[in-house]
């Protein structure tokens, strides 16, 4: 059939037909081994070559599949996160808050939260040491501005 049409006919043809199909649900296709996809790619590739023969040696415009099953999972992504298509909710995945792990984290006083902290006139993070146990221990001087922080929030 290739000698009937030309290479814009063929590559028409390639595309209606034959990448159609093989696009079909490519988001299925995004877990699959690469072996099952190389194979895909093979029929593209020799869909590619009788394209190329048949016209004036001018290069088809189709593009990889892997690029076009990536296309196709980022546009999904894009309609779930930011358009919010309502069919496609049941993809998107709640917000998770992350938990606090390191046991200096969860032992700091919650002085260290406050603004006076966050903007750098108690340096705690410069001064602070790690003891054997894995514990944070503060020098005196740090502890005795802690004791300021609390007492001040109380008046």
């Amino acid at each position: 059939m290739s000698w009937l049409l030309d290479s814009k006919g063929l590559e028409v043809l390639y595309k209606a037909q034959v990448r159609s199909s093989m696009e079909y649900a490519c988001l299925g296709w995004g877990g699959a081994a690469n072996k099952h996809l190389t194979l895909l790619d093979k029929v593209q590739g020799r869909a590619v070559r009788l394209i190329r023969d048949s016209g004036a040696g001018q290069e088809p415009r189709i593009h990889s599949l892997q690029h076009r099953r990536d296309v196709a999972g980022l546009t999904v992504m894009y309609k779930v996160h930011q358009q919010r298509v309502p069919h496609l909710h049941t993809l998107r995945q709640p917000l998770r808050r992350a938990q606090v792990t390191t046991r200096a984290v969860a032992l700091a006083p919650q002085s260290y939260y406050s603004p006076a902290a966050i903007l750098g006139t108690t340096s705690v993070s410069s001064s602070a040491s790690t003891s054997a146990g894995g514990m944070l221990s503060l020098p005196r001087s740090h502890a005795m501005a802690v004791q300021l922080c609390k007492s001040s929030r109380n008046l």
